[in-house]
């Protein structure tokens, strides 16, 4: 009867092939790409054979390093867009293969910068 006050669940599995890629750019919503202890999201982007097929936003549920580096792990994340990374968060993301790129401006400008292979990596 009240159907449109149901939300959508929708649950996505996206399988992770050679050709696909996922990246996760740090968001506030403030405009710039914030330092990776203090992001409350991640706009994570799917890219299937260098193509976007997918965005989805991803609240972190706490900003302790360890659990947002343990979620990158399991989701499989290639890279992540922060304006910078504490030693800790660094050496953790790259423990588990996971690319560290900075960028100061905002996520839009940091995806182009992505695609377009100007991130620079530490």
């Amino acid at each position: 009867m009240f159907d449109f006050l149901k939300k959508k669940h929708d649950i996505v599995a996206i399988t992770k092939t050679p050709s696909t890629k996922l990246l996760a750019v740090a968001y506030t919503g403030k405009g710039l790409v914030p330092y990776f202890e203090q992001a409350d999201y991640y706009e994570v982007y799917v890219f299937e054979n260098g193509r976007k097929v997918r965005k989805q936003m991803l609240s972190m549920p706490v900003n302790r390093v360890d659990d947002s580096v343990d979620l990158f792990r399991k989701m499989k994340i290639d890279a992540v867009i922060c304006r910078g990374f504490s030693p800790r968060a660094l050496h953790e993301l790259k423990r588990f293969g996971i690319r560290t790129g900075v960028f100061e401006g905002g996520p839009g400008a940091a995806l182009k910068a992505y695609r377009a292979d100007t991130i620079q990596y530490i």
